[in-house]
């Protein structure tokens, strides 16, 4: 099929290099450079540089114009594929070719709609969640299912799920695409009563409340291990978690009375423990402010002086 791509990050990497093995893409759309992380220089996406690697042409807006909408409108394509690509569609952009367009969505829809809904179901604790591949309409992720599938994520952090996501979405669009009229014919509208929602994530939701629990605090580094990252503050300089895990060799009860986010273990055979509400956390992956990111073993050795410190939700 002749194609026109929309998509952004890493995780759709996979599905576009595969239609551009199989199919014939046309045009990738993708959000502009940016900035990343420390760079101080726009950095192009990797649909970008996927893209740009083979010689396909790539649009970058900032918006989806009225005038983008008629260029694309004259590569004919039969359809367009879109995975996360980060950008609202409009009335304009659904015309664009033959048969309209198909969405990969990260969930088990009608359920976890909206932007973020791996990092959502990471937070939630589930242990299963799924992909869609849905019509695209202009209500967000609101689509009729040509098919969808389940995924099991326990215990995984963000980058693995991510990774099992994309090779599904991978698998599964080209399952679409290989005979698409009878997947269109047998779409199913989705039942909007049992819609649930997920919201976009930013900085400041990674910073963690010790008063949780030690299930929703595990949950929340491994949603946040990639973006943004679960952080606390320790002598008023941040900390970024980047794994940990519930703690099953000490005793919680000999530290109950601990207040909540105190380091109570800082050792090479302990590692670094801190109380929560309920139980206790081994922080696995650190990285302090400004420094390298280490594992906790080589962590302690410079940080003795954190044992015994509170971790805190202020600066």
């Amino acid at each position: 099929m002749k194609l026109i791509f929309f998509g952004t990050p890493d995780i759709s990497v996979k599905l576009l290099e595969s239609l551009i093995r199989l199919h014939k893409v046309v045009a990738v759309v993708t959000q502009p450079d940016r900035p990343v992380k420390r760079s101080k220089a726009p950095v192009p996406t990797p649909i970008s540089i996927t893209a740009i690697n083979n010689d396909i042409p790539v649009y970058k807006p900032e918006t989806i114009s009225d005038d983008l909408a008629a260029e694309l409108r004259k590569y004919e394509a039969d359809l367009f594929v879109t995975f996360a690509f980060g950008l609202i569609f409009k009335k304009n952009i659904l015309d664009i070719t033959k048969f309209g367009g198909i969405n990969v969505h990260p969930s088990l829809l009608p359920e976890l709609r909206g932007p973020s809904p791996i990092q959502t179901a990471v937070l939630l604790g589930k242990t299963k969640i799924g992909v869609t591949i849905q019509t695209v309409k202009l209500k967000v992720d609101a689509g009729d299912i040509l098919l969808q599938k389940e995924l099991d994520i326990n215990g995984d952090d963000i980058c693995t799920i991510e990774k099992k996501v994309s090779e599904l979405a991978t698998d599964m669009t080209l399952e679409v695409l290989s005979d698409f009229e009878r997947y269109y014919s047998n779409k199913t509208v989705q039942d909007d009563t049992k819609a649930t929602y997920c919201r976009m994530i930013n900085k400041d939701d990674g910073l963690i409340d010790w008063n949780c629990s030690g299930k929703e605090i595990v949950n929340k580094i491994r949603a946040y291990s990639n973006r943004p990252v679960a952080f606390s503050y320790v002598d008023k300089r941040k900390l970024n978690i980047y794994k940990a895990s519930i703690n099953n060799t000490l005793d919680f009860e000999i530290y109950k009375k601990r207040p909540n986010g105190e380091i109570v273990a800082l050792n090479r055979r302990e590692g670094v423990v801190v109380k929560a509400s309920d139980c206790l956390i081994n922080l696995e992956v650190l990285q302090q402010e400004g420094k390298n990111i280490l594992e906790c073993k080589n962590f302690v050795n410079g940080c003795q002086s954190f044992l015994h410190k509170i971790l805190s939700k202020e600066t």
